[in-house]
């Protein structure tokens, strides 16, 4: 009987990997090269702390089992709206709005890559990436209700052909209160489509400043050079299962 054979592979290098210590380790040098060791032991408690806030323990866990599963898996660094903390001033039933960076596991459906035959150790040479999001009407105007243009935003399909065929457009089949957000980022610039609405100008600058994407992409084990996907451990583990 082969039966559970790949799922165990796949738990016990899982765990494997959660028994690891991914936490950076910083060196430091000044302009002769020389090793500044309190400034890296710094930088690598800064980190620690940033990741610590950005809950990355529990984003790990996910990560790991979803690029042992799947041919890819991508993180995004969030920086556009937010969820919101409240933090208490001090003074009574007084609270302050504080924003924060997070890390998001992304599922392998919701990326759509500029160009799939660039490997996922060049992603960042992507022309452009697609992000679909998916989501309750409510929940999209929490993120996005500020914007002047969300007022044109209908949910789910549009069956009046009054506002014309933009606004008609929708990628996936949207039931009732539902939107579907798409993120469509190139290197200097950021769009957001919801449900056929544009919420930014032409050639709106992207809300962070360094280079690169905010998305990573890793894979495994490649299949080609010419082919961003990979092969997950599960595959290879259900083949020698079968031979066994």
């Amino acid at each position: 009987m082969n039966v559970g054979t790949a799922e165990k592979k796949i738990e016990l290098i899982l765990n494997e990997l959660q028994s690891m210590n991914f936490q950076p380790e910083v060196r430091v040098f000044d302009e002769d090269d020389l090793e500044v060791e309190n400034l890296g032991d710094d930088m690598a408690d800064i980190l620690k702390r940033t990741n610590q806030i950005e809950r990355d323990d529990d984003v790990y866990e996910e990560a790991f089992l979803e690029l042992l599963t799947q041919r890819a898996v991508f993180m995004e660094e969030c920086y556009g709206p937010l969820p919101v903390v409240g933090i208490s001033t001090g003074k009574k039933s007084v609270f302050r709005q504080k924003k924060y960076a997070q890390k998001r596991l992304l599922s392998g459906l919701q990326v759509f890559l500029g160009d799939i035959t660039i490997p996922a150790y060049r992603f960042q040479e992507q022309p452009y990436i697609v992000k679909y999001d998916r989501m309750l009407y409510d929940s999209g105007k929490t993120l996005y209700g500020d914007n002047p243009n969300w007022k044109f935003v209908r949910p789910g399909t549009v069956q009046m052909d009054s506002l014309g065929l933009w606004f008609k457009y929708r990628m996936g089949n949207l039931q009732g209160q539902e939107i579907e957000v798409l993120t469509i980022t190139t290197p200097k610039t950021q769009q957001i489509i919801i449900n056929g609405v544009l919420m930014n100008e032409k050639d709106a600058p992207r809300p962070w400043e360094h280079d690169g994407y905010n998305i990573t992409m890793t894979v495994v084990k490649g299949m080609s050079r010419f082919l961003a996907y990979g092969k997950a451990p599960l595959s290879s583990a259900k083949a020698l299962a079968g031979l066994a």
